[in-house]
């Protein structure tokens, strides 16, 4: 485990994870995604924001100093979560709420994958899966309707889901419909949600953010 450090926070990373791109950067001393960062920064407006998944929360330290409101913070990888945990203390962030599950449109088990070929760790990018296998563990999910209440004043939704996004937004749509967050995905949102969020006023903007897509309330 290495302790590491940039302008926004202090950082344990496994070191088996030193090949990932976000403890490479971390590593150097740099802040991954910096204009996701800029951007959300700028737009909380003293709101909540949720984040999924959180990987080893790096985006934590800045997160939370942007606003004195909660951040909702979710990972499903118990590894994962852990680093997430320490880092959590270690920066003494008082206003961020971790939990290990992973979100999704309902409340069920999942299997996540979280090795590769030959059983070889998969390091941050563990991904749900619809079989289990020796790859697999299986974690609860949790659809955000269920757990936060529509009239929690969130500023933005930001996702990392390795490909699960859309289920993530279709169990958060109560709180989308109420509190219109700007929506930050790494994953193209399939058409059925863009048109479900186009009704709503939201303009979808491609690769954008360091590559992420931005849904934009209007």
């Amino acid at each position: 485990m290495l302790l590491t450090r940039n302008k926004y926070g202090k950082y344990y990373i496994p070191e088996d994870q030193f090949h990932r791109p976000v403890p490479c950067i971390l590593r150097k001393g740099g802040v991954h995604e910096p204009e996701t960062l800029k951007f959300v920064m700028e737009n909380l407006k003293g709101r909540s924001l949720i984040t999924a998944w959180t990987y080893l929360g790096s985006f934590l330290p800045a997160f939370s100093a942007a606003t004195s409101a909660m951040i909702y913070a979710f990972e499903p990888n118990p590894e994962s979560y852990d680093y997430a945990a320490r880092n959590i203390t270690l920066n003494n962030l008082k206003n961020v709420s971790l939990k290990n599950v992973a979100l999704s449109d309902s409340n069920t088990i999942l299997n996540l994958e979280i090795t590769g070929g030959q059983g070889r760790k998969k390091g941050g990018a563990a991904t749900i899966v619809s079989a289990p296998s020796r790859a697999t563990i299986k974690v609860k999910s949790i659809a955000l309707d269920s757990i936060l209440d529509y009239r929690t004043e969130v500023s933005i939704i930001q996702l990392d889901a390795e490909g699960y996004e859309d289920h993530i937004l279709k169990g958060a749509c109560k709180l989308i419909t109420k509190q219109l967050p700007f929506i930050i995905s790494e994953s193209r949102v399939p058409h059925s949600l863009q048109r479900y969020l186009g009704d709503l006023g939201y303009k979808y903007k491609d690769y954008t953010l360091d590559r992420n897509y931005l849904l934009t309330p209007s």
